[in-house]
């Protein structure tokens, strides 16, 4: 029983520390369009961001729950068409469940320019995907999008001399890394506590962070 405990302990601070390095991410990618937008380089469009109560909502309303690296996603901006439309994420209200093209059980959230990809996730495991030429990429996540945006982002910054660093600094964006890693880490302390799950070191660490 001891070692089934440590093997899912281990799980879960693996699964926290692949989102967190995606929330980290996508605030990074955010910041480097803001940058490329405010200088001509290259167009994104941002929204005003999801609410955890329009989140709840659409979830209660569709009996569907979203991937929570998507919700991560909303919370920063509610849809967002990335470097001149190259990828496209949509708002809770154009999410579209039925999508006629997609294998029955998936959701769409966006589309890739360029070679016809869209992205979805499973309603089922929630595990997103990229749909290309009638097959599902059991192969890619939104962790492999952000990469690829991410690195597409740094190119145009760099072919643009653009100096996005000096941009990160003055955002502060480790302030706003640290805000959202810290925001995780008592959803899940949290979520253990209400599980009855929680360690002493648990509790304590949560009452600290509060």
């Amino acid at each position: 029983m001891e070692v089934i405990a440590k093997i899912k302990i281990g799980e879960s601070r693996k699964m926290m520390n692949t989102e967190e390095k995606l929330i980290q991410e996508l605030i990074k990618l955010k910041l480097i369009c803001e940058k490329l937008q405010y200088e001509e380089k290259c167009g994104s469009v941002f929204f005003n961001p999801a609410s955890d109560e329009e989140l709840d909502e659409w979830e209660n309303e569709n009996k569907i729950v979203l991937p929570n690296i998507y919700k991560e996603l909303l919370k920063q901006t509610n849809g967002w068409s990335i470097l001149g439309g190259l990828a496209n994420f949509a708002s809770l209200k154009h999410i579209v469940i039925d999508y006629e093209h997609l294998p029955k059980g998936y959701v769409l959230i966006g589309d890739m320019i360029g070679n016809g990809t869209l992205i979805c996730f499973c309603k089922v495991s929630g595990d997103i995907k990229k749909f290309h030429e009638g097959e599902i990429n059991n192969f890619s996540d939104l962790s492999m999008i952000i990469d690829y945006l991410l690195n597409q982002a740094e190119e145009i910054a760099s072919e643009n001399d653009c100096d996005i660093s000096e941009y990160i600094t003055k955002k502060n964006v480790k302030s706003e890394i640290d805000l959202a890693v810290k925001k995780k880490m008592i959803e899940f302390l949290e979520k253990k506590v209400k599980e009855g799950t929680a360690t002493d070191k648990q509790k304590k660490l949560l009452a600290k962070m509060m």
